[in-house]
């Protein structure tokens, strides 16, 4: 996928000398991202917020707590939620999150965030949408389960971004 299609919208004549841009949004849209964390993201993420459980940094440690490798932080898992949306939304806020973590994810295991419209209301300005959130590890293996909100912008902002072909992103974007 090239990316052309994230944040796709459409044009909505504001008036005879202008055009605005709206997202376009519905229920039942669903939004997808890939990513495998390295032990480099997951010391990072470590480091940053100062959680060194030996289950995400010692093989060993990690062994005996009964796991077969590394264990990636469920919050950095987690963090694909809103990186999913904005990178549809640039623009949107993140407002609030519910999570389940259902099982472990392992470093450098392929991991799929999946969010879903569930909810549109209009808000301020803004569209307040209710989305379901999942994670899924080889093939559909339910990781992580949880809804969010977010406020979305009812017009197009339009970012500077990293290009989805970055090698060290690691990351993969699907608009359903």
């Amino acid at each position: 996928m090239d990316g052309s299609d994230i944040g796709s919208h459409e044009q909505v004549a504001q008036s005879d000398a202008e055009t605005l841009r709206r997202y376009d949004i519905k229920l039942g849209d669903i939004l997808q991202l890939e990513k495998v964390f390295t032990y480099a993201d997951v010391a990072q993420f470590g480091a940053l917020t100062a959680d060194f459980n030996p289950i995400h940094m010692d093989d060993a440690a990690a062994k005996q707590a009964g796991f077969s490798n590394l264990v990636v932080h469920g919050m950095l898992c987690s963090s694909l939620f809103p990186t999913v949306i904005a990178r549809r939304y640039p623009g949107a806020v993140y407002v609030s999150q519910t999570l389940k973590f259902v099982a472990p994810v392992f470093v450098n295991e392929p991991l799929r965030a999946q969010v879903e419209v569930m909810n549109i209301a209009n808000h301020k300005g803004r569209k307040r949408v209710t989305f379901s959130t999942k994670c899924f590890r080889r093939g559909n293996s339910l990781v992580i389960l949880g809804d969010a909100m977010a406020l979305i912008p009812t017009t197009v902002i339009d970012n500077a971004r990293a290009p989805l072909g970055n090698p060290e992103s690691n990351c993969t974007e699907e608009v359903i």
